[in-house]
């Protein structure tokens, strides 16, 4: 799926990347670790394209990006993702406009993507506490929609999601950014995290899927009114006319259905402690 091939990449102070090689297979994870300026950002400018080496190849689904021209690599990056590092969103939006960004991405109509954004405000204003940590203590209460929770996170199914298995991984600590993850939090992330995604695998047959983390912007890290978590969305429905045309969406999967569904799923031997 991609593949660094002895690439060397410098600037005028000098080499930052020396002869780097790897291979990253379909659905294999590799974490990059290092200081400061030793060229981690830079692997995943070269991945997108955004950069070219000095020398070597780099490879994605088997094609050279060297030998590609703007509208190729751009019709490439629609195949893959990327996540935002930490909480830095777009400096150049306002709060607000960060928070909206993927549902005016996704044409959601003004009202409704203003109203989304000011909820948790309100909510904080008229009750004086963040809604999803209300939330989280209710369903851990009534136990219906959680599929698994561990010593720092929660698993649940949403209340009311607009397609089927929709799957949200929360912190049981309030924070409202994802920078303020505690090295104790990032292990038991991953390990809750592979556990879901095996799940899905095998309780649903490895569908498509799209996973984002929410994230209050870095300046608003402090903030109690927001609270970070990670959104997993199993592609098992396509929007037809129905949805096209009303802005409503047909989920006939009870979120308590869900949840029972992927508890009895068991992957312990898939979902080990090697993380």
């Amino acid at each position: 799926m991609l593949s660094f091939e002895n690439v060397r990449l410098g600037f005028e102070e000098g080499d930052v990347l020396r002869g780097l090689s790897f291979t990253l297979a379909h659905r294999e994870t590799k974490i990059l670790l290092g200081e400061t300026g030793s060229g981690k950002t830079l692997v995943l400018k070269l991945a997108a394209g955004l950069l070219l080496p000095d020398s070597g190849h780099v490879r994605v689904f088997g094609r050279d990006l060297s030998s590609l021209s703007e509208p190729q690599l751009h019709q490439l990056r629609r195949q893959f993702g990327f996540v935002f590092q930490e909480g830095a969103l777009f400096d150049s939006l306002t709060v607000g406009e960060n928070v909206a960004f993927r549902m005016n991405e996704e044409n959601v109509a003004a009202e409704e993507v203003d109203e989304r954004v000011q909820e948790a405000l309100r909510h904080y204003d008229d009750f004086g506490n963040c809604m999803f940590c209300q939330m989280i203590e209710e369903e851990l209460q009534e136990k219906h929609r959680i599929v698994l929770k561990t010593e720092h996170f929660v698993v649940m199914e949403l209340f009311a999601s607009p397609t089927p298995f929709g799957t949200h991984i929360y912190p049981l600590r309030h924070t409202a950014s994802f920078s303020d993850i505690s090295p104790a939090e990032i292990v038991d992330l991953a390990r809750t995290l592979r556990t879901v995604m095996a799940k899905l695998y095998y309780g649903l047959g490895d569908p498509d899927f799209n996973y984002t983390i929410r994230s209050a912007p870095s300046e608003s890290a402090g903030s109690k009114y927001f609270h970070w978590y990670l959104s997993v969305i199993p592609r098992l429905t396509r929007m037809a006319g129905f949805e096209l045309g009303s802005g409503m969406f047909i989920n006939t999967v009870l979120p308590e259905a869900a949840a029972e569904f992927l508890r009895n799923v068991q992957v312990e031997s898939a979902a080990g402690a090697g993380v």
